[in-house]
């Protein structure tokens, strides 16, 4: 019956899930000499919730409805499929002993023995018909259903820690950490190579916009964007959601480093191919070093894969930043600004700012000209390293109708100047990376 077949003993519901003992059949047929009736019932209802149970799994492992076109739904069938070759295994191990015994001597046999050599095996089958009884069927798309049994098994991984059931630990987590390999593939996809599934509804980053759609100034923000439901809640386990921005963010870095070989930055300086990462993969043994449960799994599942996304968020972003101080100029930009903007040389704005003064004071009715102002800024900085003067230009808004006899003696007049630092388009988009 455990294996299931058909047994004397035991009868199917219609349902074709729930095993019950066939109790009319027994009283007439079957008997124990130095058991009542009752007692012997009591027994064989125990081993009828135990075939419940695992007929739950072996009828979900079975239905067509279970085997999606998700990757991950796939996995977890494969997994259940193998935990009941493995019981099966044991059953028939069992049954064997019993009907050869050992080396030639007899076997006795003990229902309340076998009892309680199964109850230990079978307990984790119990648990895992739990979760399959309660993963729903229908009523939701099926790209929605297809990531519940991931979150449901590492909420029961994390409740067996903490009761300290280390068989039942070890059979959940071994499923979980299945399908998890599976779950990471893409995420890991996306922060090598930027690169998406083809029609993929069940990743937690879409694809807004085609490339051909989104404009150069919108390709940080208007691309991509985190998949969420009605309610506005990530669509992902939640041991996903404390690094989903961070998973987020380094593969729109790497679909940034990719256009900007569009943009005159030399391939030499852009590193396309992904770097080496030397990040373990997240499985039991980089969870659980050692063997060792010092902490909740929570705790310890969070910090192995905090890691394993800062292995490669730190790949990318170095390679991010390379391109920015070596191929873009970054640095020597943001050098220049501080000196245009933020007058890091005193000594070179108050140059500037006399020989304007002068001219005002002198009353040249051309102090204000675009053309002698940009020559006039051009000189003073020319002999700065990170400045490009070809990039500096400088005019005055004249308003007004006032002479400038009359509009020098406020310092209102002074508002009307402008002073640009031209970057090229390239900095300007890199500028909008929150990074």
């Amino acid at each position: 019956m455990l294996l299931g077949y058909p047994c004397l003993l035991f009868h199917k519901e219609p349902n074709g899930t729930t095993i019950l003992v066939d109790t009319d059949d027994m009283a007439k047929r079957f008997a124990l000499s130095h058991a009542s009736l009752p007692a012997f019932r009591a027994i064989l209802g125990w081993y009828a919730d135990k075939g419940t149970n695992i007929n739950v799994i072996r009828t979900f492992a079975r239905s067509k409805t279970s085997t999606t076109n998700f990757p991950e739904r796939q996995t977890f069938v494969a997994s259940v499929w193998d935990k009941l070759a493995t019981l099966d295994q044991h059953l028939i191990k069992l049954e064997e002993l019993l009907l050869v015994g050992s080396k030639g001597i007899d076997q006795i046999v003990s229902l309340l023995a076998l009892q309680g050599e199964l109850e230990p095996f079978l307990t984790p089958f119990d648990l895992l018909s739990d979760i399959i009884a309660k993963l729903p069927k229908t009523g939701k798309p099926p790209a929605d259903l297809a990531l519940q049994h991931l979150e449901s098994l590492f909420q029961l991984a994390c409740r067996l820690q903490s009761v300290g059931d280390q068989i039942s630990f070890k059979f959940i987590t071994d499923i979980f950490f299945s399908c998890l390999q599976t779950y990471l593939r893409p995420i890991h996809q996306w922060m090598e190579s930027g690169e998406l599934r083809e029609d993929d509804e069940l990743f937690l980053i879409s694809k807004t916009r085609s490339d051909e759609e989104v404009e150069l100034g919108g390709l940080w923000s208007d691309q991509y964007s985190l998949r969420k439901d009605a309610s506005g809640m990530l669509k992902a386990p939640v041991f996903v959601h404390a690094a989903a921005a961070r998973i987020f963010i380094t593969g729109k870095s790497v679909v940034f480093l990719k256009r900007l070989l569009e943009h005159d930055i030399p391939s030499s300086t852009l590193p396309l191919q992904p770097q080496p990462v030397n990040g373990a993969d997240v499985n039991l043994s980089t969870v659980c070093r050692n063997g060792e449960y010092l902490a909740p799994f929570s705790d310890m599942f969070a910090a192995a894969f905090e890691k394993w996304i800062d292995d490669r968020h730190h790949s990318v972003s170095s390679r991010l930043r390379d391109v920015l101080y070596q191929g873009c100029g970054l640095w020597k930009s943001l050098d220049a600004i501080e000196y245009i903007y933020l007058c890091k040389n005193g000594h070179l704005f108050d140059t500037f700012s006399q020989a304007m003064f002068e001219k005002v004071d002198k009353g040249v009715q051309t102090w204000g000209d675009r053309f002698l102002l940009t020559e006039l800024l051009q000189g003073v900085y020319g002999g700065i390293g990170c400045v490009e003067v070809g990039r500096m230009r400088m005019r005055a808004k004249m308003e007004g109708t006032k002479s400038l006899r009359e509009r020098r003696r406020t310092v209102k007049m002074w508002k009307g100047l402008e002073l640009n630092y031209a970057v090229c388009f390239t900095i300007l988009a890199l500028m909008m990376i929150q990074y």
